[in-house]
């Protein structure tokens, strides 16, 4: 498996609403803070699309703890797709 692209998984069928959020433009720490932040927030059947303007290693180990699961891949631009929701048993 690539550094740059996570385990593919893809969220359960019954996610019913996304939403997407793009944190390129914004300054270190809020990439990694921001998303926690939401995904903590989510309900069970929505899943988060985030945009990071780098790889965002530091997030999945918080991601892990809290119990979310996700999907990351790499950009052409060096930013990163990542779709998070919660871990579901």
């Amino acid at each position: 498996m690539s550094p740059f692209q996570t385990q593919s998984l893809q969220p359960p069928l019954s996610v019913a609403t996304t939403e997407t959020h793009d944190f390129r433009q914004c300054a270190p720490p809020e990439p990694l803070v921001r998303p926690m932040s939401l995904a903590n927030a989510l309900s069970p059947e929505a899943c988060l699309i985030v945009l990071t303007p780098c790889w965002p290693e530091p997030l999945f180990a918080s991601l892990r703890q809290a119990g979310f699961v996700w999907t990351a891949h790499s950009e052409t631009d060096g930013a990163a797709r990542m779709v998070i929701w919660r871990k579901t048993d």
